[in-house]
């Protein structure tokens, strides 16, 4: 859904994972950062046309963390957060928002700033505290132009929605489990599709007389195609075992167990460098002299020191 939508960047709550780390979730990098057995966590998602831009993951608490990256010359930074709820206490809601307050501040005026999250559980249109809290932090920041509060948050909740149902659409709330398909072969391709031409005319079928003679001949293509997975499932897979019994196999789990552990990496390209005060190089001939800089450095620190002394 969201490559087809075109989504480069989500950010997700709620995810439960025990700490923090990253995973390949469908052509999409996922960094997520959670805490022992907490319900909260959150995550970001990125693109695999833009994780190589990534520059800095922080994974500040299980409510908070952020990530920045660069797009066309342009520092982007990406906050998901989580808002602690009415129920918890006055000291947890304070150190949430003073982190919040910290991580803003932190972040130079002139790189871009996105803040997505959940605050509270209460939809749009129905504002709690948590609302209040966020819509307070933001126009304490600038966030906001200075105007009518109810009619921010409206115009605010309108536009959210009406976007989303745009671009990402309204499920039907059915979960569509992706199957394997790597050891599926041109007969199982033929079966599977056969069964596809006759569950269509099934569902085309106006004729009473007609409809129970195309089911017949549905279940048994769908029989058929059970049949001829379950037997190309087996060969493919005892295929796999033979292979990984022989010294090119043991080799092979070597290299997929580096690959995995590279894609668990939070940086896996490095393509932007920072200069010595941790701001981000975005121009060519900034980071050439950053390069020229450090590998002086680096290669003089021996006379360097010998000076000193």
């Amino acid at each position: 859904m969201l490559k087809k939508r075109k989504v480069d960047v989500v950010c997700i709550q709620e995810t439960k994972w025990k700490g923090g780390s990253t995973k390949e979730v469908n052509g999409f990098k996922l960094w997520y950062s959670g805490v022992g057995n907490t319900r909260n966590d959150v995550g970001i998602m990125i693109s695999s046309l833009m994780k190589e831009n990534i520059v800095e993951v922080n994974r500040v608490s299980d409510r908070i963390m952020k990530i920045k990256f660069v797009v066309n010359e342009e520092v982007v930074n990406i906050v998901s957060v989580y808002a602690p709820h009415v129920g918890l206490c006055e000291l947890a809601r304070k150190n949430f928002w003073d982190c919040l307050d910290e991580i803003v501040r932190l972040i130079p005026g002139d790189q871009i700033l996105y803040i997505e999250g959940i605050h509270g559980g209460f939809g749009f249109g129905m504002r709690n505290k948590s609302g209040w809290d966020l819509l307070e932090f933001a126009l304490a920041r600038d966030g906001f132009y200075d105007e009518d509060v109810n009619r921010m948050w409206n115009r605010w909740a309108c536009t959210i929605t009406n976007v989303a149902t745009d671009m990402l659409g309204v499920t039907s709330r059915k979960v569509q489990v992706q199957k394997e398909a790597w050891w599926w072969d041109q007969e199982v391709q033929e079966r599977v599709k056969i069964k596809h031409n006759y569950f269509r005319e099934l569902l085309c079928c106006q004729d009473d007389e007609q409809v129970d003679m195309r089911r017949i001949l549905y279940k048994e293509a769908k029989r058929t195609a059970k049949k001829t997975v379950a037997k190309a499932k087996s060969k493919a897979y005892e295929a796999m075992y033979n292979h990984l019994g022989t010294k090119e196999g043991q080799n092979g789990i070597y290299r997929l167990a580096k690959v995995r552990e590279r894609r668990r990496r939070d940086l896996g390209f490095v393509k932007c460098i920072k200069d010595v005060n941790g701001h981000v190089l975005l121009k060519d001939k900034d980071i050439r002299n950053r390069w020229h800089n450090y590998f002086r450095e680096l290669f003089n620190e021996e006379r360097i020191g010998v000076r000193e002394i």
